[in-house]
C-alpha cells in the first residue's frame, strides 16, 4: 500500500502545516551550520561541543543512510544532503578538536573516544529505531516487534537535540570564550528546536515523553541564549584566546 512516503511530502500521512514547520526547523538549522563553518575558519574552532558532533552525526547516519524517513522524498534529500555536512564538522572535530583540550590525558584519547562515541551513538539510534520480522515463539503466537522510535526518527532527534543542548549549557558554564561562539546559532539553534517541537505537538500529541524531550530542550536553548549574552557582555574586556 502506497503510504505517500514517494511523495514529495508525505501529505497522505502528515498535514501540511507541520510539514512546513519542520521545513523551517532544517532551514534553522542551515543558518545555525552556516555559522559553524564561519567560525571554523575564523577561529579554528568547531562550535558544536564534541560529543554533541558525534551524535548529530550517528543520528543523521541513521536516518540519512540506514533509514527512509517517511516525510517525503525532499526530507530523504534533505538528511542525506546534511549527512556530509554533519561528516564535514566531524572530520575537522576529528583532527583538529584535541588542540582545544587542556588535559594532556584526555587529548591523548579524543580522537579514538570520539569515534567510539559516534558508533556507540550510532548503535543506539539504529536499534532504537529497528523493526524486525515477525516471527512465531516456540508455542507458536505470534509477536510482532515495533520500534521504538517513530517513523521520521522524531524521538532519536530530541534525544540527541536534548544532549546537545544540554552540553551547550555546560560549554557556556565552562572556561571557553565568548568570543569563539557565534550569538546566531544559539538563536538558530532554538528555532530550529522550537519548529521541530512545533511538528511533534500537532502530528503526536499524545506522545507525551516525546512532547517532554521537546520542551526540556527548548527551555535549554532559550538558557543558553541568557548565558551566552551575559558572558559575552563579560568577557568583551577580556582578551580572546589565540
Amino acid at each position: 500500500m502506497n503510504t505517500g512516503s514517494d511523495m514529495l511530502l508525505n501529505t497522505s500521512v502528515y498535514a501540511m502545516t507541520p510539514l512546513l514547520f519542520l521545513l523551517a526547523g532544517y532551514a534553522a538549522w542551515a543558518v545555525a551550520f552556516v555559522m559553524v563553518f564561519r567560525n571554523m575558519r575564523a577561529h579554528g574552532v568547531v562550535e558544536i561541543p564534541a560529543a554533541a558532533v558525534a551524535s548529530n552525526l550517528a543520528w543523521i547516519t541513521t536516518w540519512g543512510l540506514l533509514y527512509r524517513t517517511d516525510l517525503g522524498t525532499l526530507f530523504v534529500w534533505l538528511n542525506r544532503g546534511a549527512l556530509l555536512v554533519a561528516a564535514t564538522v566531524f572530520g575537522y572535530t576529528l583532527l583538529y578538536g584535541a588542540r582545544h583540550v587542556r588535559l594532556p590525558e584526555v587529548r591523548r584519547w579524543f580522537a579514538p573516544g570520539l569515534v567510539a562515541s559516534y558508533l556507540c551513538w550510532l548503535i543506539l539510534v539504529y536499534l532504537f529505531a529497528y523493526q524486525p520480522y515477525q516471527s512465531y515463539a516456540p508455542d507458536q503466537s505470534l509477536f510482532s516487534y515495533q520500534p521504538y522510535d517513530t517513523s521520521n526518527g522524531m524521538i532519536s532527534m530530541f534525544v540527541v537535540a536534548l544532549f546537545m543542548s544540554t552540553l551547550y549549557v555546560l560549554v557556556e558554564l565552562s572556561e571557553v570564550h565568548a568570543s569563539q561562539y557565534s550569538l546566531t546559532v544559539g538563536w538558530a539553534k532554538l528555532l530550529g528546536n522550537t519548529c521541530g517541537a512545533l511538528f511533534c505537538m500537532l502530528v503526536y500529541p499524545s506522545n507525551h515523553f516525546l512532547l517532554s524531550l521537546c520542551a526540556i530542550t527548548v527551555l535549554l536553548d532559550a538558557m543558553y541564549l541568557l548565558l551566552f549574552r551575559h558572558r559575552h557582555a563579560v568577557s568583551a574586556q577580556d582578551p580572546e584566546p589565540v
